[in-house]
């Protein structure tokens, strides 16, 4: 199988997972629609990016760095405390859903960029994204050094796929909220809080 070849498949195995980011784009399409699920996608792909070249480059330094004991707890616990603190914020804020959107350009770009920050948060500190991303690369290292283009077609593979796969994921997001009442928005947004709640307390159970 052809270098890209590979990267589709990585990109595949990882956007079939269920884990925060998708509750995160429901979240935002009910206070955002398309847009706001696009900007925490954006944030998560940046992050998966980051990831992807930061592995590629730091090859041997992260390797020893993820197989480190203490990295797991220290990026679990980060990440579980996000989820956390996101996951309260989503619940006790769920009126949010009812209110008509900002109009002022300025509370309209801070928004914007907070979906963006709270994507590229939450995939950050997910230490499941370091791991695979730090396999992911391992793959072309096996045969010896992978050349600048080889990761290139790597990368356009994988974080490629995973982007048509979140577009799919919001696209369909925005199809269900269209059906549901205000009333069952603000439900579905009481309960998208609940969830990210209770993965931020599994992600903490798994690295303490």
């Amino acid at each position: 199988m052809n270098i890209m070849g590979q990267g589709i498949l990585f990109g595949l195995s990882i956007s079939v997972l269920l884990g925060p980011i998708l509750f995160l784009f429901i979240e935002a399409s009910t206070l955002k629609g398309f847009k706001g699920g696009l900007l925490i996608a954006s944030g998560a792909w940046l992050s998966d990016l980051m990831y992807l070249t930061a592995s590629f480059y730091g090859y041997s330094f992260l390797f020893n760095i993820t197989r480190h004991e203490s990295f797991s707890l220290y990026v679990g616990v980060i990440g579980g405390v996000v989820l956390l603190l996101i996951g309260v914020s989503s619940f006790l804020n769920a009126d949010k859903v009812l209110i008509k959107p900002e109009t002022d350009e300025l509370l309209v770009i801070r928004s914007d960029f907070s979906f963006f920050l709270k994507g590229f948060i939450v995939n950050t500190f997910n230490p499941f994204c370091a791991i695979f991303w730090l396999g992911a690369i391992s793959t072309l290292m096996v045969q010896g050094e992978a050349s600048l283009l080889q990761f290139g077609l790597f990368a356009s593979g994988s974080v490629g796929t995973i982007i048509v796969f979140d577009l799919v994921k919001i696209l369909a997001a925005k199809r269900i909220l269209l059906l549901l009442s205000e009333k069952k928005v603000f439900v579905l947004h009481k309960i998208v809080g609940a969830a990210i709640f209770f993965i931020g307390l599994f992600l903490l159970y798994r690295v303490l």
